[in-house]
Order: structure tokens, then C-alpha cells, then sequence
């Protein structure tokens, strides 16, 4: 019953967010979407910032769980990093709180979720930092500073991301995925 009360709360703040924007949408708008009252919202959360975050942290799940689900199907080292990738661009580029609500209050939300941030980017760049060392000790890899590596593609993914977030993207992710794996990989092989 209270995780059900907290999930209808996300739901309805979702909805609201995707509707209005973060910063327009009110806690009494949340409450009234969940049919609860404006306390029980602060029962479970301290603040709208408090429920953007949790809502980052369920999105977020979905994605990892996305991208897990995805790489376990592979059996190659370069297919598990093609995947990694190619759900990652996939999965925050459909997803309407990644795509939607960040880009209606780009500043703002990506000033809130800044801690929360540096959290996602620390677990993405350990799994493609295992996924590099991985492929250095099959030898399909050529030996660099894995960690390095690991940012650098990181870092291109985030880039991809935050020019969706702007609305500045000119190509869809499809449409550049092979030349940005044939850049990586010809760049990582060995040969």
C-alpha cells in the first residue's frame, strides 16, 4: 500500500512534468493527479526537487535494466559495447523524462540532478571501463588506460544526449551509430 501511494505520486508528478515543464507544475497538481493529499506527498518526498530525483532514479533503473538485459544476449565483447551504446542512445532519446521534461526546463533540472549525475556517469563508466578491459584481455582490444577509454565514450554518449536535450541534434541516433562505432572500434582494435 505505500509503495503503491509513492508510485502513484511519480506517476501523476511524471504526467505533470511531461505536460507543464517541471517548474510550472505545483506539488497541489501532483497531489491532485495521485488523489492524495498534499501531506501524504511530503510524507514520501521533502520537496518537488525530492520527487524530480526519485524519478530520475526510476528512469535511470529502467535504462540500466534496458541496457543489462540487452548485453546479456551478446556473446561478443564488441557486441556487448555496440549494445551498451546503442541502448543507451535508444533508451534516452525515447524516453519522455530524459527527452521531454529536461529539455522544457533544461537549466534548472539539469542544475537539480547535477550529484545524481556524476553518480550515473560513475556506473556507466565502470561497466564500459569492464567491457574495454574485457576486451584488452581477449585480445580484440588494443592495451590504453581503460579508465580513460571508458570516459572518452562516455562522454561521446552524454554529448549525444545534451544535444538532444537542447534540440540541437541534426541526426537521429540510428542515423550515426555506424560511423560512430566504426571510429571507435577502428580506434580500440587491434591491427
Amino acid at each position: 500500500m505505500i509503495e503503491d501511494k509513492r508510485e502513484r505520486i511519480l506517476d501523476a508528478a511524471f504526467d505533470k512534468f511531461k505536460q507543464y515543464g517541471f517548474v510550472k507544475t505545483t506539488v497541489d497538481e501532483i497531489a491532485r493527479q495521485a488523489q492524495v493529499g498534499k501531506g501524504t506527498i511530503y510524507f514520501y518526498f521533502k520537496s518537488k526537487e525530492a520527487i524530480l530525483l526519485a524519478l530520475v532514479d526510476r528512469e535511470m533503473a529502467k535504462g540500466y535494466a534496458e541496457i543489462a538485459t540487452a548485453v546479456a544476449k551478446e556473446r561478443e565483447t564488441v557486441d556487448k559495447l555496440k549494445r551498451v551504446i546503442q541502448v543507451s542512445f535508444d533508451f534516452f532519446h525515447k524516453n519522455a523524462l530524459t527527452s521531454k521534461v529536461m529539455a522544457m526546463d533544461q537549466g534548472l533540472v539539469l542544475a537539480l540532478i547535477t550529484d545524481k549525475n556524476k553518480e550515473i556517469q560513475q556506473l556507466s563508466i565502470a561497466v564500459i571501463k569492464a567491457l574495454v578491459e574485457q576486451g584488452q584481455q581477449e585480445g580484440v582490444f588494443q592495451e590504453m588506460d581503460s579508465q580513460q577509454v571508458a570516459y572518452i565514450i562516455d562522454s561521446l554518449i552524454r554529448s549525444f544526449h545534451y544535444l538532444h536535450y537542447l534540440g540541437l541534434d541534426i541526426y537521429k541516433p540510428d542515423a550515426i551509430l555506424d560511423s560512430l562505432f566504426g571510429l571507435l572500434f577502428s580506434g580500440l582494435g587491434k591491427g
